[in-house]
């Protein structure tokens, strides 16, 4: 049990795991600070664990496995004393600080019933409710399809995984004969107390201990062992497992007089058995104890009599059968399928056999094997190649044969049949291509926020990131799926919200001991927080071996051969606003954007394309301009030639990227080229069909661009233009550039000329100097202009702005709060109201994969749950199958609230499905 409980809590990368949190009715935890599989002298195990002392206090960052991807701060005893007991049932005292005390107090709060959440703050709840919602939605969905139990099938397994009582208990309680039961049956007190007994004979049966001379010397005749096996064959701990693995045709049970080497006594008798050609170890276990049972019986009365004749076994016929690891389990697909028939039916009850299914997106996913049957099929497959999938079936290819493969087991699952585990995979697969975040600790991770409301911000590091990658495989480097695999881990980051710029301090915290153990391993921090803040990043984490701003990725495959060749840490960081500087960012683009790999992308179906970089509008609160340096614009030619490879990949959407994407403008053949005639020009590009440009500066907001949306039809009508404040006092401090008046003045030529368009905003609360009049001015202009969405934040000054070097943070963080859900529900109010005349509209849909749910219960089954986009980018989640991903359907609204709405397919052509998967030996 606790093995199985290390291995799911390595698989979720935690540190620490209680056995309540995996339905296991014991007052029981297990800790493992380095999270490494590797590091089994850190494994500790605490039985009935009692904290008995607490000291001081201190504020840090968690975690927890229950409620994957959510940190906040939580307020914990800096010390501890911890009382309890270990595996082999020694008495642990501790005196415990930092991260072990930490860890320990929250896996007792789990058996204590006490929740990561309870320990919060009202501040950290409200952080982190959206994840926590997301996380919830997610739980509901895995329960409706059965990858969750429900309460009731929670308690039955409880139920039945309450502890047995002993067989030999019960015998001696009916016979009102005591059990002595000592941690060591080879102490001196132990023996003291056998020969207090003046035993006549021990009898041994899977004891577990090995008796030692002197202690057999306190019975007057010895000992006697019932053993597994036809000893001389499988001395060891795992006779029976062996024998079924090695494919014996029969075993059976050996009585020995007992020596202290193990079960290499002299034999007393021995009774055989045939092995059945589908017999696990569990079943002939049973058989085995039914045989050996009479014939101790038989043994004890030879000895009575004084009749016992013994065999010396033959040493020349000496097998070993030892305790079994974890890895005897894992199948070699290129054995035959007879073996590996015997080797499923031999790792029962553990490790049970299991195998790794390599999926296209994601990690690989271990799967356990139930049962198995030889197969005849036709052609030349590679051993681990699935050559049928369907049904109640999944066909692998062997070294000699075929094995059907009719009961699979998800690491942490519960059992499915192969027809329930094929449509599950199909959805996680889809969910896989979904993922925002394009790597995760892979040789690139993203560390972009999750949430909606940052994701406008982070589009331009999701292709950045993107870009990166593809520039590395084009080097010849791969993806691994573990930072324990790979020679090159490196962090894109964001500097919007310290919140991330912490998660990335934390991340590389993690990797100090694998850093300290593999030095060969390269560690780099890109993006703009490495460009603000290089030399912090080295004194805080010296295991950085990289540093690179944004505006120097495409130096990345130069500086990782020079770092491997032996030249050392390299920070490139250089950032002028220069004409020198404009040309070389411009030689860029040409270099670094046209590196697109389509498997790179999110979605196949959807591509961020940049037309211009860095920012010269140096709003007070905003970092961008110092971080991504000067407004420069890609060539026109360039753009169009990546679109129409996009399209040629069969991508359906572009998102046009810029910090002030309107402002684009660039000189070609002595005319200068603005965004509405780059517009016209990917327009007539074969196969596109939709074009989106974010984010727009109200001041540039031109006629002609909005012209251009209006006339052409692929160019969708959501425009996202930013206010920040409904105060001009507001607007002045933060440099905006423009009055309220004048973007209402913008706002209504964009209803004029753009019939439908759904304008979306940014703002801010709590801006340095806001009173609650410059916060009502916010909210009546929210009120006035019915955004379609808002997205909001709380003022926090950020290190290199403007703000942060000439204004106070004025504003408390209770009142910012506050604002920022006033606001919030008045838009949301807003948002609901107006998407309801949407009910009974069809719309042309851009599919995009499986929504959140993922699946729902229709009538007749589960149903997948699809989600994707009306030009004017209003999600709308409706029943569909996979084939649809990727189309531009029509569905009927049915049904709205404030972000998002729900609908029918008007007409719905469905096909057989395929599923192809790939089992690697």
């Amino acid at each position: 049990m606790v093995e199985e409980m290390f291995e799911l809590m390595y698989e979720a990368r935690g540190i620490g795991l209680a056995a309540n949190q995996v339905d296991l009715p014991y007052r029981l935890f297990i800790l493992n600070l380095h999270s490494d599989p590797e590091m089994k002298e850190e494994e500790r195990v605490f039985i009935n664990p009692v904290i008995t002392q607490r000291k001081g206090t201190a504020q840090r960052e968690e975690g927890c496995l229950s409620i994957p991807e959510v940190f906040a701060e939580v307020t914990r005893p800096e010390k501890i004393k911890i009382n309890a007991f270990d595996l082999s049932g020694n008495e642990l005292a501790l005196e415990l600080d930092g991260l072990f005390a930490r860890a320990c107090q929250h896996e007792v709060d789990h058996l204590d019933g006490v929740l990561f959440i309870d320990r919060l703050s009202e501040t950290s709840v409200a952080d982190i409710k959206e994840p926590l919602a997301d996380f919830e939605l997610e739980f509901k969905s895995r329960r409706e399809l059965g990858e969750i139990p429900d309460d009731a099938a929670i308690a039955s397994r409880l139920a039945e995984l309450e502890p047995q009582t002993n067989a030999m208990r019960t015998i001696a309680a009916a016979h009102d004969t005591p059990i002595y039961d000592p941690e060591s049956i080879n102490t001196p007190e132990a023996r003291e107390h056998l020969a207090s007994l003046e035993p006549d004979l021990f009898v041994v049966a899977d004891y577990g201990q090995i008796l030692s001379a002197e202690t057999l010397g306190t019975a007057r005749l010895g000992g006697i062992n019932l053993h597994g096996s036809l000893l001389p064959k499988y001395r060891g701990a795992a006779p029976i497992n062996w024998a079924i693995y090695h494919g014996d045709a029969e075993t059976g049970v050996t009585v020995i007089h007992m020596t202290p080497r193990i079960d290499a006594g002299p034999a007393i008798a021995q009774r055989s058995t045939p092995i059945g050609p589908d017999e696990n170890a569990v079943e002939l276990e049973a058989r085995l104890a039914a045989l050996g049972a009479p014939l101790v019986c038989e043994i004890v009365d030879r000895f009575a009599r004084g009749e016992v004749a013994e065999e010396v076994q033959n040493p020349g016929e000496v097998t070993k059968a030892p305790r079994l690891k974890k890895t005897d389990g894992e199948v070699d697909w290129s054995r035959t399928a007879q073996q590996i028939k015997n080797q499923v039916r031999a790792m029962e009850p553990w490790p049970r056999t299991y195998t790794n299914w390599v999926r296209e997106e994601g990690e690989p996913l271990r799967l356990i094997l139930d049962q198995v049957e030889s197969r005849a099929a036709a052609g030349e497959h590679q051993p681990g190649e699935v050559v049928a999938a369907g049904g109640s079936e999944l066909v692998v290819a062997t070294g000699d044969g075929y094995l059907a493969l009719h009961g699979l087991q998800p690491a942490g699952k519960r059992m499915q049949t192969t027809e329930e585990f094929l449509r599950v995979m199909a959805l996680v697969r889809l969910m896989l291509r979904r993922q925002d975040q394009l790597l995760t600790e892979l040789t690139i991770r993203v560390e972009n926020e999750k949430r909606r409301a940052q994701q406008e911000a982070q589009k331009m590091n999701m292709l950045d990131s993107e870009l990166v990658v593809a520039s590395l495989r084009h080097e010849g480097y791969e993806l691994v799926n573990s930072p324990k695999l790979a020679d090159t881990i490196l962090y894109n980051t964001c500097s919007v919200r310290q919140h991330a710029e912490d998660k990335i301090y934390s991340a590389l915290g993690r990797l100090k001991d694998l850093k300290q153990r593999h030095p060969e391993k390269i560690v780099g921090v890109l993006g703009c927080m490495a460009q603000k803040d290089q030399k912090q990043i080295i004194d805080r984490a010296p295991q950085v071996d990289l540093v690179v701003g944004p505006g120097q990725l495409h130096q990345i495959p130069r500086l990782l051969k020079e770092i491997a060749s032996g030249e050392g840490r390299k920070i490139e960081v250089s950032l002028s606003r220069s004409a020198g500087s404009r040309e070389k960012i411009e030689q860029s683009f040409e270099s670094y954007d046209p590196l697109r790999d389509p498997q790179m992308r999110p979605s196949p179906y959807q591509a961020f394309v940049r037309i211009m970089i860095g920012c010269d509008k140096f709003c007070t609160y905003c970092i961008v301009p110092s971080v991504r340096g000067p407004e420069q614009s890609r060539e026109p030619r360039l753009i169009e030639a990546e679109v129409r490879q996009l399209a040629d990949e069969g991508c359906r959407e572009v998102t046009l990227l810029g910090q002030t994407v309107n402002s684009y403008r660039h000189r070609e053949d002595g005319r200068e080229v603005r965004l509405a005639d780059l517009l016209y020009r990917l327009h007539d590009i074969d196969g596109l069909d939709r074009i989106k440009f974010v984010t727009n500066y109200p001041r540039d907001m031109s006629d002609e661009l909005l012209e251009a949306v209006r006339d052409l039809p692929k160019c969708s009508p959501y425009l996202h233009v930013p206010v920040q404040s409904g105060s001009n006092r507001m607007l002045k401090l933060m440099k905006r550039g423009y009055t309220v008046e004048e973007y209402r003045e913008m706002y209504q030529r964009i209803l004029a000329t753009v019939p439908g368009a759904a304008v979306t905003s940014d703002f801010i609360v709590g801006f340095c100097g806001e009173t609650e009049e410059d916060f009502e001015l916010t909210v009546d202009l929210v009120r006035e202009c019915r955004f379609k969405n808002s997205f909001i934040f709380k003022y926090s000054a950020r290190p290199g702005t403007k703000g942060a070097e000439r204004f106070e943070d004025d504003v408390p963080e209770e009142v910012k709060r506050r604002r920022n859900n006033e606001l919030l529900a008045v838009q949301n109010a807003i948002s609901e109201e107006d998407n309801q005349p949407f009910v009974g509209q069809t719309h042309d849909l851009l599919v995009e994969g499986p929504s959140k749910a993922s699946q729902r219960q229709g009538d007749l089954g589960p149903v997948m749950q699809l989600v994707g986009r009306t030009m004017c980018d209003r999600i709308v989640v409706f029943d569909g199958t996979e084939r649809q991903i990727g189309q531009i359907v029509p569905v009927r609204i049915d049904e709205a609230n404030a972000h998002t709405m729900f609908g029918s397919m008007v007409t719905q052509h469905v096909g057989p499905e395929v599923y192809t998967l790939n089992v690697p030996d």
